[in-house]
């Protein structure tokens, strides 16, 4: 079925049942996750490029908008990267996250190092 499709109980009500133990135990969502990901995959972008692959650090372009950028500054990037095939990618969204200061001040380097990698 194509598009996007809510259910919803016979009263009218959203199922939301485990809502409440997300929200009471500070469980990220799935939409969450893959935010939090994208911030701290920004922050190595812009704050430690050395520590990626060259093909990993070349899927952001050179001229991204980065912390106090605005459209003016940013035309060029904008004008490539702006259309219908790019806009809803990492290469777009991943950049723009980090322009508001009050997200890109969610990546500290204390919650980045307090991170457990697995392998």
């Amino acid at each position: 079925m194509p598009g996007y499709v809510n259910s919803f109980y016979k009263d009218g009500t959203l199922p939301a049942h485990t809502k409440p133990a997300f929200v009471n135990y500070n469980i990220l969502t799935v939409h969450g996750i893959i935010i939090k990901n994208a911030l701290i995959f920004m922050h190595r972008v812009n704050h430690l490029p050395t520590t990626l692959p060259l093909a990993v650090k070349g899927t952001i372009a050179a001229n991204a908008p980065t912390l106090g950028s605005d459209h003016v500054t940013c035309k060029e990037w904008l004008d490539n990267f702006g259309d219908r095939f790019h806009n809803k990618s990492l290469f777009y969204k991943g950049p723009l996250l980090t322009v508001n200061p009050l997200i890109a001040a969610l990546v500290t380097p204390t919650t980045l190092f307090s991170i457990n990698r697995t392998r």
